[in-house]
């Protein structure tokens, strides 16, 4: 065994949040899946010319872009499009970094940069936005916007554990 895995025990109550991270995962994956196939099953029932489905996929991201930004303000990190635009990868470096999750306000105190329901928010915006983005006709793929997913999903499991004591990672 490595010595940097000999610091980490077997502890069941540990085993049990794996197990239902793996569920939620599963679950998550499974959503992410049938929304991006339900939107692509609905542009191509559509009775529009072809060309048109791609605008109407980028008018529904923009609109959810404008309500992403009126409900949460704009981007983080130095990212000023809303956080589910693009690839994501520059919202994924930004939460590598402790400074992400934890500030100090005016009075020296600590206070949450990110909170569960923007992450959440986020989330289902990318799950919502690539379905719109490849189901209308759009160009791209699903491996960044998994990565996306599957980072926001795990920064959520690890303020979770951090907020109830005894379950630190």
């Amino acid at each position: 065994m490595p010595p940097e895995l000999a610091e980490y025990p077997f502890l069941l109550k540990k085993s049990f949040l794996m197990s239902a991270l793996g569920i939620f995962c599963g679950l998550i994956g499974w959503g992410f899946s049938r929304t991006y196939h339900g939107l692509e099953h609905w542009f191509r029932h559509l009775k529009l010319h072809p060309a048109l489905k791609p605008a109407i996929g980028g008018v529904l991201l923009g609109m959810m872009g404008v309500v992403f930004v009126l409900g949460f303000g704009r981007g983080v990190g130095g990212y000023e499009p809303p956080v589910f635009f693009a690839n994501g990868y520059p919202v994924i470096q930004w939460l590598f970094h402790p400074s992400t999750y934890l500030g100090i306000d005016a009075n020296g105190m600590p206070v949450r940069q990110v909170t569960f329901v923007v992450l959440f928010a986020a989330m289902l915006c990318k799950i919502i936005g690539t379905g719109l983005t490849l189901g209308s006709g759009g160009s791209g793929g699903t491996f960044a916007p998994s990565l996306f997913i599957g980072r926001l999903w795990g920064v959520r499991l690890v303020l979770r554990c951090v907020m109830c004591r005894g379950l630190g990672m």
